[in-house]
């Protein structure tokens, strides 16, 4: 929050304060949960009990298409498999092995080179690490992924 914001919301009598702090919960809960959040939590608690087989389907079926999509839409890694292609034009983004570790610095330095170009940075909630190392990371979410979250909590 920006320092201003926080300067009028002190400067607030409590009734205001209370006001804001009320509308503030509103806008967290319409982020964190929804109508699917409880079929959500029952399918975390199905997982629970996967076997190894249930794992490899569920990873076959998810992570290529997750990966490609990150190789051609997030500018960030469409730029590295843009300079890192094998000699037949495209080094296999759709194995994991493939990728690089990312370092934090490359989320901090651009942290909007992470978000899909399809995507609008507007409806993403934005949050930020605690920064203990010394710099906060920002970063951003998409109401699924947040309330995906959430049921896990659940």
């Amino acid at each position: 929050m920006s320092s201003l914001f926080l300067k009028t919301y002190h400067s607030l009598p409590p009734f205001g304060r209370n006001l804001v702090a009320s509308l503030r919960g509103v806008q967290l809960r319409r982020w964190r949960y929804s109508a699917g959040t409880e079929r959500l939590v029952q399918e975390a608690l199905a997982r629970e009990h996967w076997g190894k087989e249930q794992w490899r389907k569920w990873e076959e079926e998810h992570m290529a298409p997750l990966l490609d999509r990150a190789a051609t839409r997030v500018p960030f890694y469409r730029g590295y498999w843009s300079q890192h292609n094998g000699p037949n034009g495209r080094k296999a983004w759709s194995v994991l092995e493939n990728w690089p570790i990312l370092k934090k610095e490359a989320v901090r330095s651009n942290p909007r080179a992470f978000v899909a170009d399809d995507v609008d940075p507007k409806g993403l909630w934005e949050t930020h690490t605690s920064g203990t190392t010394g710099t906060p990371i920002q970063l951003f979410h998409s109401k699924a992924a947040v309330e995906g979250r959430y049921a896990l909590y659940e």
